[in-house]
């Protein structure tokens, strides 16, 4: 089993651990550390995996490299005095600027893995790309089996103390967290239509 994961890079330290109701996050940057902690029925169970850049970087190396051999060109043939440089001055001065820009762009690429469900959007986020990262893939295995135990021993029973309404919403909500299939949410409500003296006439559902 792996109840704890840790992601590192040069701003700050993750450590992720799963406890007995939720997941507990602790990140760390230089002098200060902030702990928080996210119950299973906030974390999300879709993996979604995002990747960003700073394209500004990218448009300006393509520009300055192509604009570098024009201003020299105009230089050469138009006595350009704001511009005292050859072609060949030039584009040497485009190619060192491109290269520059070109590894600021690389160096701002970002890819994150979150955890989310239609109801919380980047819940949990770790770094990476959680397909190519084994420890994280496994870490999210075991917090996945450890989330759906939970929720299924607390929430998956009729309490026959607790309204009718309350709980077809529990099992509606299991239902759409993939938790329970059509077929167990069927039957959760036939039971609960029996313990409340009802109708059984409700049909599973997913919210989309």
């Amino acid at each position: 089993m792996k109840n704890v994961f840790k992601q590192r890079n040069l701003i700050e330290m993750r450590v992720f651990e799963i406890k007995d109701r939720g997941l507990e996050i602790t990140r760390t940057s230089f002098n200060n550390k902030a702990t928080s902690y996210v119950k299973f029925e906030d974390t999300g169970y879709q993996v979604v995996v995002i990747k960003t850049a700073k394209n500004i970087f990218l448009i300006s190396a393509i520009f300055t490299l192509l604009t570098g051999p024009i201003l020299g060109y105009i230089s050469e043939n138009y006595a350009w005095e704001k511009f005292p440089l050859t072609i060949a001055e030039s584009s040497a001065v485009g190619a060192i600027l491109f290269t520059i820009l070109l590894l600021c762009f690389f160096n701002s690429i970002r890819i994150r893995t979150y955890l989310i469900d239609h109801e919380n959007v980047k819940q949990i986020e770790f770094l990476g790309d959680i397909y190519q990262n084994r420890e994280l893939s496994i870490f999210n295995i075991e917090l996945t089996e450890k989330r759906s135990a939970y929720l299924l021993d607390n929430y998956n029973s009729i309490n026959r103390n607790l309204s009718y309404e309350s709980q077809y919403n529990k099992f509606a909500w299991l239902y759409n967290q993939e938790l329970i299939s059509s077929e167990i949410f069927q039957q959760n409500i036939n039971e609960l239509d029996s313990v409340h003296g009802r109708a059984t006439s409700i049909k599973g559902f997913r919210q989309n």
